[in-house]
Order: C-alpha cells, then structure tokens, then sequence
C-alpha cells in the first residue's frame, strides 16, 4: 500500500486499504497531499447531510506512532457513545469534518474502520431496500476438489497463516463459553439427503465446503459448512457496503422469485436479539450483523429464500443473511451453511424432514471428497455415541463433550478428570487443530514423544511444537491417539487426526494446549478426519465412527 507523507482524511467507504488514494463514501478519489479542506468539499456536505444526518464515523490509525482514533462527524449535537470517538464538530461548525495529519510511511500499518463503519452500511442500504436423506459432497476448502481451487491459490497456500488465523476463532470460542444439560433418545428414521463435502485448503484455510442452490431460478453457491455458527448467509449484491471475492458469481436476490425480507416486526427479527445477534432495522427491513473471531463479518438483510440441496430436497422460505457488507478472511466461498444448535441454523430449521440429525465425513486430504448428510439414513451400524455436554453456556449453541481421558498405544494417560470437566469440551468443525488443557497436552506430548525417540525431531512450527523430519523415511510407526468418552465411548483418530503435515521435513503432532486451565478444550476438524460424524438433536448426543470416507 502507498502511503503518503500527508492524507487529507474524510468519509470512506470501505477498507482504506483496498486502495493508494482515499476515497469518499460516493467512491471519489480525495486528492492527496493538499493542505487545508478537500476539494469539492461542499458538493460532498451536502450530499452526506442528505443520506446521513446523524451519524458518527471512526477512522483508527493502527501503527506504532499513532494508536489514534479520528471522529468525522456530521452532525455537531450528536451525543458520541465511544470513548474513542472525538467531537471535532463543534469546532467546525455543521458539516463534514476534515483533518489533515502527518503520516509516517514506514509507522502506519494500516488503516482500519472500527465498528461504526456498520452504521455507514446500515444508512446505506436502507436507501436500496426492496420489498429424508439429503447428502452433500464435502471437500476442503482449499483443495484441488474445492470448485473454488485455483492454481494460483494452490501455491499460495500458507499453513502457518491457516494456523494463526483459525487460532483467533478459538479465542472467540472460549470467550463466549462458560459452565454445564443432557437428555436422550433413541435416533428415530427420518428422510435423508447427502452433499459433496469438499476440502478447500487451495484457499488458505482448513475447513470444508459444500456446495448449495438458492433461490429461483436455482444459484449453486459453495459454502463453508460450520457446527460453531447458526445463521447461514450469502454475499449478495449489490454490495452496498463491501463484498470479498468469490469463485462463483454473487447471488442476486433481485433476480430470485423466492426471495422476499423479513420485516424488522417479525418476531423472527426478534428472534436474533435471543441468539445472541445483533439486530438493527433499516427502514421496515431486518438487519443482522455476526463478527468472528478472526475480525471478519457480515452483515445485511435477513431473509428468506428456497435451499434446493438436490432435485427433490428443496425448502421454501429459509431464514438467512442476505450479506451486503462482507470483509474478512473468507476468501472464494459465498458464504456459510450454519450448523450449530441454534434456531437459524439449517438443521433446526429443516427439523420437519430431517429430525434435526446430520453427519458428516471430513477426507483424509484434498485429493479426497467426503459428505455432508441431513438425516439418518446411511449411518454406520458402528456408530458410537457420547451425549452431549450441558458444560456450554446457555446462550451458546455449540455441541458439548465429555472426555474422560486420552489413551496412547491403549495406555490411558494419567490425567486427572477434572482438568477436562472443570473447562468442558466441545466438537467444532471450523477449528482445525484440537485445544486440550495444558496438563492434558503436557501428558500427550509427553507419552507422544516416548514412543517416536527413533525419528529426528526438528524445530517447532506455528502453533505445534512437537514435530519430526521425515525425509528419507519410507515408513513411520505411528503411536496411537484414543479418545475416552462419557458414557463408556472410545474414538480411535486415524493417522491423518495425529499428525499434522507441513512438508515431508516438517511433521507435527496435531494438537496444541490452551493458554490457561480453565479454557475449554475444542475437539478440532483434523481429529474427526475419516470419521462419520453423527450429530443426533433429538437424542442430545453426537457420534463417532470409522472409516466414513478416505
């Protein structure tokens, strides 16, 4: 990025980092270098004062030499609700305000818009408002299967970057649980559907993608499917706010039949308060906001729309997010198919068909599909369940687990049970590696490390710190990794759920400890590879078995 010595600052649109020259919320570029007001500077008041009489935006300079925050207001007797926020328009008079700052080139890192940039979208769209068994292929995200796989992406992939980023999605996790819920039943047959699960790691990350028609006429998108998420969304345009690439073309809810906004007096738009969303009315329009854990969000109108899965699973009227203003790490999917225990997730609201189960099958590695399975039919007969854990907090909708213990080559580790009841535990198919306590990781690493004392270790790599140098090596003997259940279930991790494979010079064991004892541990997606994944809602338990896909 091109920073100048001095930037005359005013209303952006968007991530000021999109471009080398700042621009106004009407996509004018803002000459640089100039001392005193911007020019044009009265034909912009006046067309900001028209759309936006009363709103507050900030600008916060992210650096080293300035950790300030600028406040652009415009409206002089607006009462600011942020701390950060500066009333520079007293001293300006009604308008826009300008300021002109020094800049050092090499200080500034970036420029970033705090959450108030939200209030911009929202202005903004409200001046475009519009009145069985089903099986889905699951691939990584960024693999060679992913529809979304590029060459270019391919040589781009970064498992570092992947690892540090989906590290911030854990943070996120821990900071919305708490403490402990349990009922059972027995699965009863229920219509079922399967989808393509595709592993999409050419793009970056580790999670996986199925892909999803919506609307009228049908607009097949790829979306990550999440257990750690409710509300399933798109990007949509016209992109009122900002829209991130995608492989596909963005879904156009003008050109969809079916496609209608849920008004901000549903009680269905209140429903988003209770789930722990952000609700906010644009016109007579509902609008959700979601932040995640690695700073990306989305936000928008919500919804509904007809999900066509395949040719005979087609639900009308789906609640989801209509996404106009998407930044973030997403990178080529459309979107994502929330799967969690909430209300707006998809499978409580295809409860009607599919009883509210669905399994899935994570592939071994990118050159491999796996599925994604509304319903109980195709169930292995070897499925073992544990129930699930009422440790999460009431207002988080993630699928708890017990563990009871880690055994290595049947050994059980001595660790004692409350390291894991004490925090809790959940299974979450958006977090790539798993997050134990840290005496539960010291005893694994530990024993781990024991049984490879024949095989050259080397340097530690992002997160993982135990990690060996294959090269050379035609054959490994691999110890191993169990894990103990409530409810007497033992879940044997393939190879592929133990070890985690930067390059033949650089393989780590797949696990990594919390920070702090009371962080709950999170059953990540490279332990569940191979597996069936049963999520059963009625009978509160999720299973395991082996051998689901390769």
């Amino acid at each position: 990025m091109n920073i100048p010595t001095k930037i005359s600052l005013g209303i952006f649109r968007g991530d000021f980092r999109q471009t080398s020259a700042p621009r106004n919320f009407l996509g004018n570029v803002f000459p640089q270098n100039s001392v005193g007001n911007i020019r044009g500077i009265s034909e912009e008041r006046r067309n900001f004062e028209e759309l936006f009489p009363r709103t507050c935006f900030v600008v916060r300079i992210v650096g080293t030499a300035f950790p300030t925050t600028l406040a652009l207001a415009a409206d002089p007797i607006i009462s600011f609700i942020d701390s950060y926020c500066i009333d520079i328009a007293s001293s300006r008079g009604h308008g826009v305000g300008v300021v002109l700052m020094e800049l050092k080139r090499e200080k500034v890192e970036s420029f970033l818009f705090t959450e108030f940039k939200q209030a911009l979208f929202f202005h903004l769209i409200s001046t475009m408002s519009s009145n069985t068994k089903s099986s889905l292929h699951v691939a990584h995200r960024y693999g060679p299967c992913s529809s979304l796989s590029s060459k270019k992406a391919m040589t781009s992939l970064d498992h570092d970057d992947m690892l540090r980023l989906n590290q911030a999605r854990v943070k996120s996790i821990h900071s919305r649980l708490s403490k402990k819920l349990t009922t059972q039943y027995r699965v009863s047959q229920s219509q079922s559907t399967d989808l393509e699960a595709r592993d999409g790691i050419t793009l970056g990350f580790g999670n996986y993608i199925v892909t999803v028609g919506i609307g009228t006429p049908k607009h097949d998108l790829s979306l990550v499917f999440d257990t750690g998420s409710d509300l399933t969304w798109t990007q949509c345009e016209p992109c009122a706010g900002s829209c991130y690439p995608q492989k596909e073309p963005i879904f156009n809810p003008s050109s969809s039949s079916s496609y209608s906004n849920i008004s901000c007096s549903s009680p269905v738009c209140d429903s988003l308060a209770s789930q722990s969303r952000y609700k906010y009315c644009s016109a007579s329009n509902c609008v959700y906001l979601i932040g995640y854990g690695d700073n990306s969000s989305t936000s928008g109108f919500l919804a509904q729309e007809k999900f066509t899965l395949t040719n005979t699973d087609v639900f009308d009227n789906v609640n989801f997010g209509c996404g106009q203003n998407n930044f973030g790490l997403f990178k080529g999917i459309a979107g994502l198919l929330g799967l969690d225990r909430g209300k707006f997730s998809f499978p409580s609201q295809t409860a009607m068909t599919y009883n509210n189960i669905f399994s899935y099958c994570l592939p071994s590695s990118p050159e491999y599909t796996g599925h994604l399975t509304f319903g109980s039919g195709g169930l292995s007969n070897s499925v073992k369940y544990t129930s699930i854990s009422s440790v999460v907090h009431e207002s988080a909708s993630f699928y708890g687990l017990d563990i009871l213990g880690i055994p290595v080559d049947d050994k059980e580790l001595e660790i004692p049970v409350t390291v894991f009841s004490t925090p809790g535990a959940i299974i979450d198919s958006g977090t790539v590696i798993t997050r134990l306590p840290p005496m539960a990781y010291a005893a694994l690493r530990t024993a781990f490390k024991e049984k490879m004392l024949n095989y050259k270790t080397t340097l530690g790599r992002s997160i993982l710190d135990t990690c060996y140098d294959f090269t050379g090596q035609e054959t490994m003997n691999i110890p191993k990794v169990s894990f103990s259940f409530k409810g007497g279930t033992v879940v044997e991790l393939d190879s592929t759920g133990v070890l985690y494979v930067f390059n033949k010079s650089t393989v780590c064991l797949a696990f990594t400890g919390n920070d702090n004892d009371d962080d709950m541990a999170i059953f990540g997606n490279v332990q569940q590879k191979t597996m069936q994944v049963v999520y059963d809602g009625p009978g509160g338990r999720v299973g395991f078995a082996p051998n689901g896909c390769m």
